[in-house]
Order: structure tokens, then C-alpha cells, then sequence
């Protein structure tokens, strides 16, 4: 009998076997390990000095997160974290509500060099005929909550390090699979300043 022939006798045997536990598992009411759900793993961004948790499904967009130059005098930078695909990105022309960015979570970091409250930069920002503000403590920090403004149905706005961080959240009517508005308000629930 050749070798060859012996290694696929094996490997035949080794299939029937594999074939032979699943089926039992299956009878016996054994369920194969599903992945867990509400994995996370810790995104940091060093150079707007925070960190979120996000499900797994979620990334940094690289196409709507940037840093400022050094030298500008109001943005520090935005990061924008989506469960939408490169691709998907790279085919939206919209660059205000398009379908990449819904479902998304956004944070800006503006200077504050006037130290104004949380509130007082948000009147400066924007104003929207239903919005309502809350005072908050977010992170450990000073902020508002502003609910339907009106670039964000809710917007955190936070004082801390000479900055202001406006923390914000979208959804929509039209769903993206594995996403929930639960699943964006723990991302902005986990949010901690890194200094």
C-alpha cells in the first residue's frame, strides 16, 4: 500500500470522525460556541487624548476623522467611529447626513482659550428651535447636554484641558445590521479623557 494512499485513508477517517461528534453534539443538545455578543475592544486616540470601548463591528473612519494643523486657532480635530465599511465611506458623496453618517459617533475637540462654561460655547455654536440643555457631569468634567440640536439629535459638550469636546451620537430610521442605539450610547457612556 502506497503512502499516499495511507494519508488519504486518514484524513478520511479523521472527516468521519469530525462528522460523526458534530452530529452527536447536535443530538445530545450540545451548541457550538456563537461569538460573544457585546464584544469590545478599546479604541484610543493619543492626539485628542480620550478613549472609548466599541463593539467590535466599529472603526475609526479615516475619511471624516482628521487633526487640525497645529496653527489653527479653533479645531483641534474630529474622529468619527462607524460600523460603515472604506468602502461604503469612499461611494458617499454627502458630506453632512449622508447614509455613513448615521449610526456613527462623533468627537470634536475645539479650543475653548476664553475658558467659557459647556453652556456658554454652546449658544455661541449652534441653536436649533427645539433643543433643550441639561447640565451634566461627563467623564469627571464639566459639560451639557444638549438634545435635538441641530447638527446632533444629542450632543455632549465638555469642558476639559483648555478644550472643548462635543461628543455626539447619530441614528436613523433606516437601520445598519448590527447596530443599535444602545450599541452608540455605551460608546459615548465609556468615554474617558487619556490626560
Amino acid at each position: 500500500m502506497s503512502a499516499s494512499i495511507v494519508r488519504q485513508d486518514r484524513r478520511r477517517v479523521w472527516v468521519g470522525v469530525v462528522a460523526l461528534a458534530l452530529v452527536l453534539a447536535g443530538v445530545a443538545g450540545l451548541r457550538l460556541a456563537a461569538p460573544a455578543q457585546g464584544a469590545t475592544v478599546t479604541y484610543q486616540n493619543a492626539a485628542l487624548a480620550f478613549q472609548v470601548d466599541l463593539p467590535t463591528n466599529f472603526r475609526q473612519s479615516t475619511l471624516k476623522s482628521y487633526l487640525s494643523a497645529p496653527t489653527d486657532t479653533f479645531y483641534v480635530g474630529t474622529d468619527v467611529l462607524t460600523p460603515h465599511s472604506a468602502t461604503d465611506e469612499a461611494n458617499d458623496s454627502s458630506r453632512t447626513i449622508g447614509p455613513t453618517l448615521r449610526w456613527i459617533v462623533a468627537i470634536e475637540v475645539l479650543r475653548n482659550p476664553q475658558n467659557l462654561t459647556p453652556l456658554q460655547f454652546l449658544n455661541k455654536m449652534e441653536w436649533a428651535r427645539d433643543q433643550s440643555t441639561q447640565d451634566v457631569a461627563f467623564a469627571g468634567s464639566p459639560g451639557t447636554l444638549l438634545r435635538n440640536g441641530a447638527r446632533f439629535p444629542l450632543t455632549y459638550y465638555v469642558s476639559h484641558g483648555g478644550n472643548m469636546y462635543l461628543i455626539s451620537y447619530r441614528t436613523d430610521n433606516s437601520p445598519v445590521a448590527g447596530v443599535t442605539a444602545a450599541d452608540l450610547s455605551a460608546i459615548v457612556a465609556s468615554f474617558k479623557f487619556t490626560r
